[in-house]
């Protein structure tokens, strides 16, 4: 925009108006007063420069533009915002006709800023709010020097510590659905196949529940149960393997005589705990003891349409422990009802 230097009449400072406000009343930067500003007229330089007049707010009778509206006097000292006025102090100078325009100044978006300082902020806030944890967890384990001491006196033969078996869970649990069957029916006993036959009703009186075992496993031999895992009188706690009535109609009946047999039958002399190898099989049978004859076995016997499980305790084989084989026991259940029971001497 070409610009044209004037010189006030009443401060005589220079001041630049806009050559298109050239006959127009504007206001000096520098004193407030309002001036006429000459006609526009070809440049001459040789010319000397038109010296505005001041114009007394009390003499405005008509104006040179007619779309201009009367300035008031009583204005701030900022310049006209109908007119645009560069302010110069510095004097004139023979052949300086243009001066630059001021420019405002570029403002830059707060929101940019914020979304700059949200990205280096966020990382720096979840980094500090990690390490202040590490650090007060790494203080709360090193802040107390007596939770960590050094056995003086390891020995077990001076009161050192040393292994002691864990409690074993209650004998009286529920039994995995997988490893309960029927008779007839076999279950899986890690490496042992267990195949109930029947269960039988001496004539004496007593109840005996006859199992055909295998050993499966092609690398272990193993007694597939001990008379530990029968007899009460031996453990101070009550056994895995006893009768239940699933009616509760009865008290668990625990203990009883473990036999084993090489024929299916369960006939001739028993065999004195033997070992298993693989693919071997033999014929284990469990009989109820005296003392429950008259109670117990009779009432099972006598019963139209009652529930039983007899759970037993088997070895399984090998179990991969702490990178150890340990030798590992379960317990299996089968189902009978007083239905099924066999008197001894009838098919």
């Amino acid at each position: 925009m070409e610009t044209v230097q004037l010189q006030c009449g009443n401060c005589q400072k220079i001041m630049a108006i806009s050559a298109a406000h050239l006959g127009q009343r504007v206001q000096c930067p520098h004193c407030n007063s309002v001036v006429q500003t000459p006609a526009p007229a070809p440049a001459d330089p040789t010319l000397p420069l038109p010296t505005p007049q001041n114009v007394s707010p009390a003499d405005e009778p008509t104006f040179l533009d007619p779309n201009l509206a009367p300035i008031p006097t009583d204005r701030p000292s900022s310049p006209s915002q109908d007119v645009t006025v560069a302010m110069d102090d510095a004097p004139l100078q023979a052949g300086d006709t243009n001066f630059a325009e001021f420019k405002p100044k570029p403002r830059k978006d707060s929101s940019v800023l914020l979304i700059i300082a949200l990205i280096f902020l966020v990382p720096y806030a979840v980094t500090m709010t990690f390490f202040v944890f590490f650090m007060w967890a790494r203080g709360s384990a090193q802040g107390d020097p007596l939770e960590y001491l050094r056995d003086p006196m390891p020995a077990q033969e001076k009161g050192g510590p040393r292994k002691v078996q864990r409690k074993q869970p209650d004998h009286t649990l529920p039994i995995a659905e997988r490893r309960k069957t029927t008779l007839g029916k076999s279950v899986k006993a890690g490496d042992l196949l267990v195949t109930p036959e029947r269960v039988v009703l001496t004539a004496e009186g007593d109840l005996k529940l006859m199992l055909r075992v295998r050993n499966e496993s092609t690398s272990s031999a193993f007694e597939p149960m001990h008379d530990s895992y029968v007899n009460e009188r031996k453990h101070p706690v009550k056994p895995y393997t006893f009768l239940e009535s699933r009616s509760l109609t009865l008290d668990h009946i625990y203990g009883g005589y473990l036999a084993y047999y090489k024929n299916a039958d369960a006939t001739g002399e028993p065999e004195s705990f033997p070992v298993l190898s693989p693919k071997e099989e033999v014929t284990i049978v469990l009989q109820t003891e005296d003392r429950y004859r008259a109670k117990y076995v009779s009432v099972i016997a006598g019963a139209k349409n009652d529930e039983f499980t007899w759970r037993v305790q088997v070895r399984r084989g090998f179990v991969r422990v702490d990178n150890k084989d340990v030798s590992a026991t379960t317990v299996i259940g089968v189902d009978f009802s007083s239905k099924e029971i066999v008197r001894e001497g009838k098919s």
